[in-house]
């Protein structure tokens, strides 16, 4: 995020997600429901590190990140509305996608194995 926030000189307010968050809510891009890894990608040097499967989750997506998002079994981001790139890209892939979580990448860790239900806008931790 911080590649973006230096290339085109803007500045992204977060929240501060609380402690031990189970739940995530944000608008769903792309219905669908599917279970998986999570896998943070918080600038282009993580890109190339996305497995087969695995449930991107980053501030917000660019072009950069096509070739992981083919790979992906669902996206997840912090920023973004219904024409963000996420939300085109999981919509030519047909891949679960939600945006505009505001904490996503906070409240989630790599590894951690969640359910993303983008048909009601919702990803949940859960134990493997």
């Amino acid at each position: 995020m911080e590649d973006i926030e230096r290339i085109f000189q803007i500045r992204i307010e977060r929240e501060k997600a609380a402690e031990n968050i189970s739940k995530i809510r944000g608008q769903t891009a792309y219905p669908g429901i599917v279970q998986g890894t999570v896998r943070r990608v918080m600038n282009r040097k993580q890109i190339p590190l996305v497995q087969d499967g695995e449930i991107i989750v980053a501030s917000m997506t660019t072009p950069d990140f096509s070739p992981a998002m083919k790979k992906a079994a669902a996206f997840v981001t912090d920023e973004g509305g219904i024409v963000c790139h996420a939300a085109i890209m999981a919509r030519e892939f047909k891949k679960p996608c939600v945006i505009g979580t505001k904490i996503a990448t906070q409240a989630l860790r790599d590894g951690d194995w969640v359910e993303v239900n983008a048909t009601k806008g919702i990803i949940q931790k859960l134990k493997k």
